[in-house]
């Protein structure tokens, strides 16, 4: 290969190696989100790195390490009457080096207590750090910051009621 060729290849090599790192970040969100949802606390625990992460969740903790938040998880989200809707959205997500990332993400949330007749919509932005360990994706740090939220109760006539 010539000067300019090899350069463009190590670029073209860069750019594809940067774009598939985008694109496992993306997948790992979506796992996590969709692990949230189908209550499965196992795969949302592999969602993050082992060890000290950073899990800012405002109201619901801080938590140092994936085992304390999984634990609070499981105990307010992983019962049956609880049906949970995670959208996220608008991702910008920057790749550091090959091993570290930043991102940020839009969610719309919804929640059902199908036993309390409740539910509530929260709309906020995750500001994640990623951790590329043994060539996979994990979070190392995230933190949630809520924008709006909104909730009320279903009478038994159907009726709502909205929380101030």
């Amino acid at each position: 290969m010539t000067g300019s060729s090899a350069m463009y290849s190590s670029s073209l090599r860069e750019r594809i190696e940067k774009l598939e790192s985008v694109e496992e970040i993306r997948q790992l969100k979506a796992r996590y989100w969709r692990s949230c949802d189908r209550k499965d606390h196992r795969a949302v625990l592999d969602c993050f790195v082992a060890g000290e992460v950073e899990i800012d969740y405002g109201p619901i903790g801080f938590f140092s390490d994936r085992e304390s938040f999984v634990k609070v998880f499981r105990a307010l989200g992983c019962k049956d009457n609880i049906v949970d809707m995670h959208h996220g959205a608008n991702p910008e997500i920057e790749r550091i080096d090959a091993y570290h990332a930043n991102g940020i993400w839009d969610l719309y949330f919804f929640t059902i207590d199908t036993d309390g007749r409740t539910f509530m919509q929260l709309a906020g932005r995750y500001e994640d750090r990623y951790l590329r360990l043994d060539g996979e994706w994990k979070i190392e740090s995230t933190r949630f910051v809520a924008a709006s939220r909104f909730g009320g109760r279903v009478g038994a006539d159907g009726t709502l009621s909205i929380a101030p």
